[in-house]
């Protein structure tokens, strides 16, 4: 798909796709790619982002070890070898071994074997002598230690002063140690280094200072999807209490301006988590709100509301995601967008881009306008589309009054909702902060 169509970037997708299993692998209930099933529900169990985003996820981190030409060599021997026979792993990581000359079958086994993920830390020890030290350890979303250790394909990419084009420098973190020590090739101060050149390592990173802000002072030189993994990687460790808030948000600051959509969805998307964490202290909503509003008012200003003439699918596609956020969390910025969009889709669904739907229902939803909440009831009872059906579930959940609210709790124990789809408004209403919650124990 991507030698077809490269303009869909599919790669990023699947660099996305594969936090999913990341998040997984950071809980102490995870498990192995490869795992026993003796059961039909044991079974039906592995159908799960462990063997299919993992899976993949592994299979490309091996591809870009070895290369992609020789990986296609082990592939073709592989189908030519066992065709119409029956085969094993082992059979297809013996050829692609064979086809490299490097030690894959261990490599491949170990990863399938072992739950969990590695967490590499680097450090920039001398920038003049271009050195840099590496620590593995199990990344853990709640501080569980064990001795687990994996062989660790590295893929460097690197830029020495002087010269215009980055290098890349690959190298195989040895399980038998904690940690390396690596002189990278070359000549002149180290300028930058990151350490899972493309995002196509499974396995987080952590930087000392200096390595960090090295990357944040040189960040245009990385490529959009490594400028997304490194504000991922960084608010995984967030997440897991290792990095203090206000550092990942002075981080976060300094991608004020990038444009690629994929930094502005995961920015997006860490905002709305840090809103539901911070729903009981008005100070520092503001402060969020605030931040929203100054970071993406770049991208507001070159977006808008409408779509362009010629405009890039990425544009298309990023619209949503700034307008939403923006009226979600500084509603001020857009209001005035809202409500001859809300009138134009009231009057006739079809004169408002689809896209833009979902944005406008929901930011209208939030002023609490009881008329409003009605208007999408009668739509949800008798929707024109699938979709449209969906979007008034979605709009419903939205509203912040709270007896409007239980209106809506109320519906999903009532025929107006179908059982099948009663699990919906519970999912959104969870993400809105002023859901009914229950008293605490």
């Amino acid at each position: 798909v991507h030698s077809w169509k490269p303009v869909w970037k599919v790669w990023e997708d699947l660099g996305q796709g594969k936090r999913s299993p990341l998040a997984i692998d950071a809980l102490p209930g995870t498990r192995a790619v490869r795992s026993q099933a003796s059961t039909p529900a044991e079974i039906q169990a592995m159908f799960d982002p462990m063997s299919y985003e993992k899976g993949g996820a592994l299979l490309r981190m091996i591809e870009d070890y070895v290369g992609e030409k020789v990986f296609l060599k082990g592939v073709r021997a592989y189908m030519k070898r066992y065709a119409y026979k029956n085969a094993e792993s082992a059979h297809f990581w013996r050829e692609i071994e064979t086809a490299s000359g490097k030690p894959i079958r261990a490599l491949a086994e170990a990863w399938l074997e072992r739950p969990g993920v590695p967490v590499v830390e680097m450090g920039m020890t001398n920038p003049w002598s271009r050195t840099l030290n590496f620590e593995q350890k199990r990344f853990s979303a709640f501080g569980h230690q064990d001795a687990t250790r994996w062989p660790i394909p590295l893929t460097i990419r690197y830029r020495l002063k002087g010269e215009k084009k980055a290098r890349v420098h690959r190298m195989l973190l040895d399980p038998a140690e904690s940690g390396a020590f690596v002189k990278l090739p070359g000549k002149g101060d180290l300028l930058w280094a990151y350490p899972n050149a493309g995002e196509l390592g499974y396995y987080r990173l952590s930087f000392g200072h200096a390595a960090l802000n090295s990357l944040l002072n040189y960040k245009g030189e990385l490529t959009p999807v490594e400028r997304s993994g490194l504000l991922n990687h960084l608010w995984a460790q967030t997440r897991a209490g290792v990095m203090p808030v206000d550092e990942f948000m002075a981080a976060l600051a300094a991608f004020k301006g990038d444009g690629p959509r994929l930094i502005l969805e995961d920015a997006a998307g860490y905002l709305k988590t840090l809103r539901m964490e911070l729903a009981s202290n008005d100070e520092q909503k503001a402060r969020l709100s605030a931040f929203a509003a100054d970071f993406f008012a770049p991208a507001y200003a070159r977006l808008g509301w409408d779509k362009k003439p010629r405009e890039s699918a990425d544009a298309t596609l990023t619209r949503p995601t700034v307008l939403n956020i923006l009226a979600l969390l500084a509603p001020a910025a857009v209001e005035s967008g809202v409500t001859p969009r809300l009138e134009a889709y009231v009057s006739d669904p079809s004169q408002l881009d689809a896209s833009l739907q979902a944005v406008v229902l929901t930011a209208a939803a939030r002023r609490n306008d009881p008329a409003l909440f009605d208007a999408y009831r009668e739509r949800l009872a008798a929707p024109r589309t699938p979709e449209q059906k969906e979007l008034m579930l979605r709009a419903l959940a939205e509203f912040t009054a709270p007896e409007l609210l239980e209106r809506y709790l109320a519906m999903t124990l009532s025929t107006e909702i179908r059982a099948q789809d009663a699990w919906k408004p519970f999912v959104w209403l969870l993400y809105n902060p002023a859901s009914p919650r229950p008293p605490p124990p």
